[in-house]
């Protein structure tokens, strides 16, 4: 997908990291958390593209497509970021190989674990592609729970449990949460299920198909509503249809209503000034958006 060239004028020209290779052959796991936290300031989770997308011209990304998108910063779901972030990583020299995660149904999230690290044997979690952003690698080294993370409005944890490695959180208003899915020990949830064995890039080719062209199948909700997650001036800042969501300066979680088609504008053109306005029209006529004051 990339040479290593290619994949130090990336971290170079757009995430802005000087002196790559130097940074790589001194501290493997700095250069790593550097590039994860500059890439989800930089790149937007979104569908909003692929909402403007006409059905039956809807299709899972190929990597010439994927590529585009990430250079020009537009974004795109998880098969976007987390398929360029291992390519990109391992153009640079990581170790490093796909995983499946489960987020309520099978193999519907690509991942990213990073091998040999920082002593032999170990592995890190990377996620750049989710609307809940880790803006870190995250240590699989841990016997049944890994220490609490806290990132803005959202604490979570990584627990391993009958064979697999759940990913839990804390509930917040940001995403419906179903009964099952809520833990015994604290009011958190289950967001995702995963295994650290090794998948190549055709594993999810179903699953993903189903996520970019099946309506109410697997991920179809990315079919049905406008999901936007971002970073802005440090702070996450989301979009659910109509809701607008923004961390304060304690990380709570406000919502507020965009009334009109013309408040969903001016959010985009402020938060992802990089996606084309142009997108807003098809995409709010394919699900039949409705706003409060119409137009």
């Amino acid at each position: 997908m990339m040479t290593k060239d290619d994949a130090i004028d990336f971290v170079r020209s757009v995430l802005k990291i000087e002196d790559v290779e130097e940074k790589f052959k001194k501290d493997q796991y700095a250069l790593l958390c550097s590039i994860t936290k500059k890439y989800v300031h930089t790149e937007p989770f979104q569908n909003l593209t692929l909402l403007a997308t006409k059905h039956e011209e809807r299709h899972c990304p190929t990597l010439d497509e994927i590529q585009k998108d990430i250079y020009s910063t537009v974004g795109g779901l998880c098969f976007h970021h987390n398929v360029f972030m291992k390519y990109l990583l391992e153009s640079l020299g990581y170790q490093v190989h796909f995983i499946a995660c489960d987020i309520r149904f099978p193999g519907n999230h690509v991942a990213v674990l990073v091998k040999e690290l920082i002593k032999p044997g170990d592995s890190y979690y990377v996620d750049v592609g989710c609307g809940y952003l880790i803006e870190q690698p995250i240590s699989m080294q841990f016997d049944e729970k890994s220490q609490i993370y806290h990132q803005g409005f959202i604490r979570y944890q990584f627990v391993r449990k009958n064979g697999v490695i759940q990913r839990i959180q804390t509930i917040a208003k940001f995403r419906p949460v179903l009964q099952k899915e809520i833990t015994k020990e604290r009011n958190w949830f289950v967001f995702l299920e995963m295994t650290l064995e090794p998948r190549e890039l055709d594993y999810f080719s179903e699953a993903m198909r189903k996520v970019y062209t099946v309506r109410n199948a697997h991920s179809g909700w990315f079919l049905n509503d406008i999901r936007m997650v971002h970073k802005a001036q440090g702070k996450l800042v989301a979009l659910k249809n109509t809701t607008f969501f923004s961390e304060n300066e304690n990380n709570e979680l406000v919502d507020t209503t965009l009334l009109s088609k013309n408040d969903l504008i001016k959010w985009v053109e402020k938060y992802t000034p990089q996606i084309a306005v142009s997108n807003i029209n098809p995409a709010v006529t394919n699900i039949q958006l409705q706003f409060e004051c119409g137009e």
